[in-house]
């Protein structure tokens, strides 16, 4: 009788806890909500199946007495104490998986989700001092994206093979600039590590020398070229990814400029320089040391010019490459290099130019990468970026940008 009367107990309980669970529905995330209407209210798209018109946004923080919202810019510094109304943050961001210098709003909203305030910048916003996105932030499991108008992709690390080739006596330096404790990744540490992969293989595991935080200030950029070249170096080949605004390149907690650099390359005027540069802006220095006189510097490539953004991954239904990983134009650049020198044929056909035009071979090896990339970016096909190439082309001429080439 026990037995029957707990069963009956049981069965009611869980009737009622089905009908309880069905009838109350689950609170929706309050922070979604905020997002959602910020959408609304700005009368955002709901889909898009472009790049001109994809948007993100992101909870950032509730606001306090006392806070003190800073646009977090290695470049500038831009404070705003948030206002009594000002209860939530947001950040729309219009250009997602840029390379850090582009339009964002800061949005605040009060404690209905009614915008207050909005406030234009280019870098993601600080709150007292201390960063609010860090890592990986376009990631779809990314807790602090609200809504957006399109899909995310996260794509595979591409593995080189094995190369074939190798080229004695050359060296390269590899530099990842950014600070992870102040600023996101997007695709930096990645493209940081297929071309020191890359280059290691081609020129072997002591030629190769690698920058990335706490250890990559312009002093240490400085002492890494200099003992490079007492080591022996004849040629380096420097690449560096981070973030950047006009002539000048975020270093870790310090900056490296247009004439930084250029005066580092007019200190080794015996040695053959190839520099590659993947960063907002960094056309910027074609621009300054393009044309200066420095007859060491055989070829200079910046993933977009002196007045556009540069992108990290950014998939689409229009992009040619969409297994990639990284920044937009390195990973089309280094599927390239590991593709050209992992054949026989293929590594005959840059001897063979390299002959007939009195060259080195990294100038036609660069030079077709160049040009392999610029066709798969897939910013570079909707015109957001336009990458530079300065140095050897077949004609003879020193070319100075692939936009004027093309």
């Amino acid at each position: 009788m026990k037995e029957r009367h707990f069963c009956l107990v049981f069965t009611c309980m869980l009737l009622l806890f089905i009908i309880f669970s069905c009838a109350v529905p689950q609170e929706e995330d309050p922070m979604k909500q905020a997002a959602m209407s910020i959408a609304d209210q700005l009368g955002l798209p709901e889909t898009s199946q472009s790049t001109d018109d994809r948007f993100i946004i992101f909870y950032a923080a509730e606001l306090k007495s006392g806070d003190i919202v800073s646009e977090g810019s290695p470049f500038k510094s831009l404070q705003k104490p948030a206002a009594g109304e000002e209860k939530w943050l947001f950040v729309l961001d219009k250009h997602p998986l840029a390379k850090l210098a582009h339009e964002v709003v800061y949005i605040y909203l009060n404690e209905d989700f009614e915008i207050v305030t909005q406030e234009d910048a280019e870098w993601m916003p600080f709150l007292n001092d201390q960063p609010l996105f860090l890592g990986d932030i376009y990631h779809p499991s990314f807790s602090q994206i609200k809504w957006k108008n399109f899909e995310l992709s996260v794509s595979e690390t591409i593995v080189a093979s094995e190369l074939v080739v190798s080229v004695p006596n050359n060296c390269a330096l590899v530099v990842n600039g950014n600070n992870p404790e102040r600023y996101i990744d997007a695709g930096i540490s990645k493209d940081k590590e297929h071309m020191e992969q890359f280059f290691k293989q081609f020129y072997g595991e002591v030629a190769v020398r690698a920058l990335e935080y706490p250890d990559n200030s312009k002093e240490d950029f400085e002492n890494a070229v200099d003992a490079l070249i007492k080591g022996g170096a004849t040629r380096l080949i420097i690449y560096i990814s981070s973030h950047g605004s006009k002539n000048q390149l975020v270093m870790g907690n310090s900056r490296l400029t247009v004439d930084d650099l250029y005066g580092i390359l007019s200190n080794y005027l015996g040695v053959k320089f190839y520099v590659i540069i993947d960063a907002c802006y960094s056309g910027s220095f074609v621009d300054g040391l393009c044309y200066d006189g420095l007859g060491n510097l055989l070829t200079i490539m910046t993933a977009t010019d002196s007045d556009r953004l540069a992108y990290g991954d950014c998939d689409g239904k229009k992009d040619p490459n969409p297994e990639d990983s990284g920044g937009e134009w390195t990973s089309g650049f280094y599927e390239t290099l590991v593709s050209y020198t992992s054949s026989q044929v293929a590594w005959g056909f840059i001897e063979y130019i390299a002959q007939i035009h009195y060259v080195e071979l990294e100038q036609v090896l660069y030079k077709v990468a160049f040009d392999r990339a610029w066709e798969l970016d897939c910013a570079r096909i909707s015109w957001r970026t336009v990458p530079q190439y300065c140095g050897w082309t077949p004609t003879g001429k020193r070319a100075h940008s692939a936009f004027e080439e093309k």
